[in-house]
């Protein structure tokens, strides 16, 4: 028999294989296949015979020497070995199996001992497979690991191993393994490859191998006491092993599904409950577990097994309260799972409901975790849970309450899956009696209508207690207690017949289920109401720069809208202006792509339920419904939407046609409102498809520009705007883009149609909407001839002409009173009023008395006519200019050239410049100009206020002043100065606001002209009217960032509307910042000039937590990226420490300071070089805070050098030199004294205002330096300040007075009194002597306690 301790040969091939001692070892290395063959058919006849050969040391030497052997070994030599041992292992098993069922004893140590050498075999083979597999798979990341023939796969012989070894430990191995130390011993052999393959990840993928592994694993922990050994395993493979998180999860549901077997998972999620975990970011991390693998354990085995996290929760629950965000993160998402289970058994179990209840007040807690992760997990799971089809009604309100909450959350991610919360709210509502449609005005009719009801039922019961008069009082109903305090009766007359007539008698089935039912509907009302809450910050959310956010929003919007919530209407009105974000994504995904999806769906979807011809009137009225209510902007924006949707074929031929039957409806009456939104919609589609409107130009002349037109300016106004269509699809080009477009011959019909409605429209004299719409149809008129007509310049003299005959002309029109002008309104009696006698230019002599509305219109035609000349100009000369560069056909070319030739040149500049000798001197001074006639009148109009003092007649006539300078820089500069007159004075805030406007336009057109004059522009950024000051910033920013005026000084009074009352204002002015920042060095140059205005004292200063708002936003943008700009900054920072006029200006310039990101050890060293500057100011406690934090910011720069950090130790030790340590109170001392304090403390409060202050109260009081006239009584018993009285810090610009405040105290003291107050000390002095004063101080200090005390004795005495 062979010699063989299982312990010890474990020991031995763990140790070191190579030097594995086998006694009958046979050489392999070098052998050829054939003797290695000749070897193996010797061990097969062997243990085939029988498989008690195995005890045969030759034999079972001859089988370790291959073992020993095996990476030198063929591995098709290798697997006929392992078969010939599993077979020989199978039938030993099968022995062992008969003799255990027929407790055949005597066998017992021979087959413990046969068991135990193939078993040990079997191990070791399993484990030198598995560390070939694992060595192969670390070299096949190398060239050479394709040629490694270790390479197989050992799946098939583990497979067929383990299932050998499942069926060895399901026998009763305990009658033969009778000590459980050797049992541990013999089932280690087994557990060790076991736990071994978790560590292949490849090998934990294989469903069958896990299959094996997890059946010998629950039989070694059922049968063989395996479970603290398990135990620990797990732990530490989930410590260090991040692939093992799933299948331990599943070992553990084997354990409990299939073995019924919960103690294992019991213990295991018991030790992780009281684990520690850190976070991953912590430098502790090292030595903590990994909070990563025990998260994804946790969530597997929730997934797998929720009802073993459920019965182990009460301990796991103490890790939302761990450090690591991951384990609070994954401990939300396991109560969402169970919430999902014990929802499927909740209507049965009530306890259950309970539970439910519990987990969500949890999440509801969680909601207040600092990691946005955990939050954002949090309402993730609460999306989750009401998407099933189990409601929740009584968590939706707090669900909502908090999705509202966070849509303010500082995190991008949470404010997004907020949204999609509500989102999922509002769809899965269960307010869904009346269509699921959630129009607050119908519900709360509803609620009054059921209101109404109850209060007008009873039940039989009721009633008949309602005849008692006893029990009327104690036995009355809820509804009729409501009825009595609506209406209340006179008990001395009661009238039994009126008592019958307002209550119905019901069922109180009946009136419980009317009750109930008021109640869902207060519920949905409250529903709403939230949505409704919610809605205007979402909205917001839609110019947000997270994408996602973006998305998000638009669904809520849309969901919301479809089920009729009246405020997403306005939402999906602000969505529009995302056609212009600047977005490139495909595949659908881009915020455009989102957006013209959602209209679609809202708009322009079928009904399948409808026919053809509904839906294609259903679509046109949702468009035309579009345009009603909307701004400006919002109709620049629907034009674009709308023209890309048509450019996609979106919207078909039928919708059109309707909405030109809508538009020429003539068979019944018609809303205003249907035909103008329908010529809107036809116009903006033209601006994709010119046919749209080419078609029917007879229809908009009949309609838009005849009776209907004139009765109706705003259907006038648009029907003008679809003509422009006229002009055909713009192309994109380069350069100034100006397009000639298709031009019609001036005897059309329809230049005619609109010099009559030019001429005959007519309306009141009030400044109003009526007036504005004329003023407005007229300029869209004028635009239409001038991107229309051939020779717009023809047909404009003539309705000028025609319109000044009809003002002028009349005979009765000079015969006209002051007194038939409109009476001046206070807006209107301005200080501006100048004598003709300063104008440069002939004006009038005398007053022109005319009607102020028709003067008005002609004024503004003029001034209108007079900029679109100058336009069609511009067009003209890029005609020409695209002529010439044009090659043509000879005919055609000659042709050309003759018309070069009658302007004056053939080149293009001479082009040019004979375009500019037009403007200049022709259209306002030529001989023959009929605009140039009217110069001198808006001249004489705009100067004397007083006289014309109709408000109309002073807005058109300044905004024609203003397009007239457009035209000619001689008429600009000679009005430059009246222009700026009544921009400065004024009170009309339309007028200011239309010059700034224009002044936009001179400087683009005269750019010298206005830029010395800027100061007038900036000076309306502090204008009292909000608009005039929204106007500014935006005309101010137009000219910066496209180069038109030069960046000066006064760039600071665009800073100071960041703190501009007005949101709007506040928002432009930020856009305006990150756009200069964007450009080199704007904000760098400019930076000096703007702190120098900014903390200038004069006109007015400016607040110091609003200067310091400002300065941090504008260094926010990183202008210091080369390290030299920043050492500028600094260097021309600490100069002006020098010429600071007080304290103020030394807290602004070191706040400024603190701003700046001191990156390196330069920036500090030219901090420390202007040190002499500013050492004196230390003293001041924000100067002081300011260089603390620019020491905190070197202390924890990202790799910190040591050069730095010594600079950074030499800055903070002047810095804390200068400033002197801080006063120190004596723990003892203070004690002692708050001592004494207490014990006479109610005496003194009775007596306080009779008791005469001691001579040490005294003295301390005159110790102090008071800068107030008052003292208090505090100042008297302030026994704690005796060490902080001496560490007063005078500023400089008040020492004179000090000490002579002091010279003065002193003649009044006593001699001990003058010598402690020589000791006062004065901040420069105070340190080279503040040892010797201490130490003085310490001992009179002493004195004077031991007095006090005495003096209290003596008090509590009396």
């Amino acid at each position: 028999m062979i010699d063989f301790v299982l312990t010890e040969e474990i020991r031995k091939i763990q140790s070191d294989e190579i030097d594995y001692h086998i006694p009958n070892e046979i050489d392999l290395v070098g052998n050829s296949d054939q003797d290695l063959a000749r070897y193996l058919n010797e061990i097969a006849d062997s243990i085939q015979v029988s498989a008690e050969n195995i005890a045969d040391p030759v034999v079972f030497d001859k089988i370790r020497s291959f073992l020993k052997h095996f990476n030198t070994i063929q591995p098709r030599i290798l697997s006929r070995l392992f078969d010939i041992i599993l077979s020989a292992y199978r039938v030993e098993i099968k022995s062992v199996n008969e003799d255990l069922d027929q407790n055949e004893k005597d066998t017992f140590n021979n087959h413990r001992l046969y068991l135990e050498l193939f078993s040990y075999l079997v191990h070791w083979f399993l484990m030198l497979a598995e560390d070939t597999v694992q060595v192969s798979k670390t070299s096949r990341k190398s060239k050479a690991s394709n040629a490694n023939p270790k390479g197989i796969d050992w799946s098939s012989q583990k497979l067929k191993a383990f299932d050998l070894a499942s069926w060895l430990l399901d026998l009763k191995l305990s009658k033969i393994w009778t000590l459980t130390p050797d049992r541990v011993n013999f089932i280690t052999l087994f557990t060790k490859p076991a736990y071994m393959l978790f560590e292949n990840p490849l090998q934990v993928k294989s469903q069958p191998i896990k299959d094996r592994i997890f059946r010998i694993l629950s039989l070694c922990i059922k049968n063989y006491e395996h479970l603290f050994v398990a135990q620990t395993t797990i732990m530490q493979y989930l410590q260090y092993w991040e692939h093992c998180a799933e299948p331990m999860a599943e070992l553990l549901v084997f354990m409990v599904d299939k073995e019924n077997y919960t103690q294992l998972a019991d213990e295991i999620l018991r030790e992780i409950s009281n684990r520690e975990f850190k976070d991953t970011a912590s430098k502790e991390m090292k030595d903590s577990p990994n909070p990563k693998t025990f998260a994804l354990f946790l969530q597997k085995l929730a997934d797998l097994s929720p009802k073993t996290i459920l019965k182990n929760l009460v301990m796991l629950i103490n890790q939302l309260d761990s450090d690591s965000y991951m384990m609070r993160s994954t401990l939300i998402e396991i109560l969402g799972s169970i919430i999902i289970e014990l929802t499927k058994t909740s209507q049965d179990n009530p306890n259950q409901v309970d539970q439910i209840n519990d987990f969500f007040d949890i999440l509801e807690q969680r909601m207040l975790d600092p990691t946005a992760h955990t939050r954002q997990k949090v309402v993730q799971v609460y999306i989750r849970l009401f998407e099933l089809k189990f409601k929740f009604p009584k968590r939706r309100h707090a669900a909502a309450v908090l999705a509202i909450r966070h849509l303010q959350d500082k995190s991008s991610l949470v404010r997004k899956y907020a949204i999609r919360l509500l989102t999922v709210l509002l769809s899965t509502h269960p307010f869904s009696l009346y269509g699921g449609e959630l129009s607050l005005e119908e519900w709360t009719t509803r609620s009054a209508t059921l209101k109404a009801e109850i209060e007008n039922v009873t039940t039989e019961e009721n009633a008949t207690a309602s005849f008692n008069p006893a029990q009327q009082d104690t036995e009355m109903t809820e509804p009729e207690k409501q009825d009595q305090t609506e209406e209340p009766s006179t008990p001395s007359t009661p009238l039994p017949t009126e008592r019958a007539a307002p209550k119905i008698i019901v069922s109180a089935e009946k009136l419980q289920q009317l009750i109930l039912m008021r109640t869902f509907h207060m519920d949905a009302i409250r529903f709403i109401e939230q949505i409704h809450i919610a809605i205007p910050t979402i909205t917001q959310l839609l110019s947000s720069k997270s994408k996602a956010e973006v998305l998000e929003s638009m669904d809520f919007l849309v969901t919301a809208f479809n089920y009729k919530v009246k405020l997403a209407a306005g939402g999906i009105k602000k969505m529009l202006h995302l056609i212009w974000t600047k977005d490139t994504s495909d595949e659908g995904k881009g915020i455009k792509m989102k957006l013209l999806s959602c209209y679609k769906s809202l708009y322009l979807e079928k009904d399948v339920k409808l026919s053809q011809r509904e839906n294609t009137a259903r679509i046109a009225k949702n468009l035309i419904e579009l345009t009603n209510d909307t701004t400006l902007a919002e109709l620049t924006s629907l034009e674009q939407v709308l023209s890309t949707l048509m450019n996609e074929n979106d919207i078909s031929h039928g919708v059109i046609e309707k909405l030109w039957s809508v538009y020429g409806f003539t068979k019944g009456r018609i809303q205003k409102s249907q035909r103008r939104g329908a010529i809107i919609i036809l116009g903006m589609l033209a601006k994709a498809q010119t046919t749209i409107v080419s078609d029917k130009i007879d229809m908009m002349l009949k309609f838009g520009l005849g009776p209907l037109g004139k009765s109706d300016l705003g259907l006038a106004r648009y029907t003008c705007i679809a003509l422009q269509r006229l002009e055909g699809v713009k192309t994109k080009e380069k350069g100034r883009g100006v397009q000639e477009g298709i031009r019609f011959p001036l005897n059309h019909h329809v230049f005619s149609r609109l010099k009559d409605v030019i001429e005959n429209s007519t309306t009141s004299t009030e400044w109003g909407g009526e007036i504005l719409t004329l003023f407005s149809l007229a300029e869209q008129a004028i635009n239409t001839i001038y991107v229309l007509c051939e020779n717009p310049e023809i047909l404009s003299e003539e309705i000028i002409k025609d319109k000044t005959v009809r003002v002028f002309g009349l005979s009765d029109a000079c015969s006209d009173s002051i007194a038939d002008m409109d009476p001046p309104s206070e807006a209107m009696i301005l200080d501006y009023d100048l004598n003709l006698s300063q104008q440069v230019s002939s004006t009038l002599r005398t007053p022109v008395y005319q009607k102020s509305n028709e003067l008005s219109q002609l004024l503004f035609l003029v001034g209108h006519v007079a900029l679109k000349q100058t336009v069609h100009l511009e067009i003209i000369e890029a005609a020409w200019k695209r002529k010439k560069n044009k090659k043509e056909i000879e005919e055609r070319k000659t042709e050309i050239e003759d018309e070069l030739e009658q302007v004056g040149g053939t080149t293009e500049d001479d082009i040019g410049d004979a375009m500019v000798r037009i403007r200049e001197r022709e259209i306002l001074f030529g001989p023959n100009s009929l605009l140039g006639r009217f110069g001198p009148l808006l001249t004489e109009v705009c100067a004397r206020n007083k006289v014309y003092t109709d408000r109309t007649l002073q807005v058109t006539a300044t905004l024609a002043l203003a397009k007239f300078m457009c035209v000619s820089s001689e008429y600009c500069e000679r009005n430059l100065q009246l222009l700026f007159t009544i921009l400065e004075k004024s009170k009309d805030a339309t007028i200011r606001s239309n010059i700034v406007i224009a002044l936009g336009d001179m400087a683009v057109c005269f750019s010298t002209l206005i830029d010395d004059n800027i100061t007038f522009l900036y000076n309306r950024l502090s204008d009292t009217d909000v608009i005039v000051r929204k106007n500014t910033v935006m005309v101010l920013t137009h000219l910066i960032l496209n180069g038109m005026i030069k960046v000066k000084g006064q760039i600071s009074e665009m800073a100071k509307c960041l703190e501009d009352t007005d949101q709007r204002i506040v928002d432009l002015a930020k856009l305006f910042f990150t756009e200069l920042a964007s450009k080199d060095n704007a904000i760098y140059n400019n930076l000096p000039d703007i702190i120098s205005n900014l903390t200038s004292s004069q006109p007015v200063r400016l607040e110091e937590e609003s200067f310091r708002r400002i300065m941090k936003f504008v260094f926010s943008f990183d202008f210091t990226e080369k390290e030299k700009q920043a050492e500028n900054i600094i260097d021309k920072l600490c100069l002006r420490f020098t010429t600071a006029q007080d304290e103020r200006n030394w807290r602004d310039i070191a706040y400024c300071l603190s701003l700046l990101p001191f990156r390196s050890e330069k920036s500090f060293k030219k901090l420390l070089d202007g040190w002499p500057y500013y050492q004196d100011k230390i003293h001041e406690d924000a100067v002081h805070k300011s260089f603390l934090e620019i020491i905190t910011k070197g202390r924890f720069h990202k790799n910190q050098k040591p050069e730095l950090k010594a600079l950074v130790d030499e800055f903070e030790q002047k810095v804390d030199k200068q400033k002197g340590p801080e006063p120190v109170v004596k723990p003892e001392k203070t004690t002692k004294k708050a001592r004494n304090s207490a014990k006479s403390n109610e005496k003194k409060n009775t007596s306080e205002k009779n008791v005469k202050p001691r001579k040490r109260d005294l003295r301390k009081r005159k110790r102090s330096i008071q800068f107030d006239s008052e003292s208090s009584a505090s100042d008297i018993d302030m026994d704690e300040d005796d060490d902080e009285e001496d560490e007063i810090i005078l500023p400089r610009s008040r020492r004179a007075a000090s000490l002579k405040q002091k010279n003065e105290e002193d003649e009044d003291e006593d001699e001990e009194d003058d010598e402690e107050e020589e000791e006062v000390i004065l901040p420069r002095s105070r340190r080279a002597a503040s040892l010797k004063q201490k130490k003085e101080e310490e001992e009179e200090d002493e004195e004077d306690e031991e007095e006090e005390e005495g003096s209290d004795e003596a008090e509590e005495d009396d």
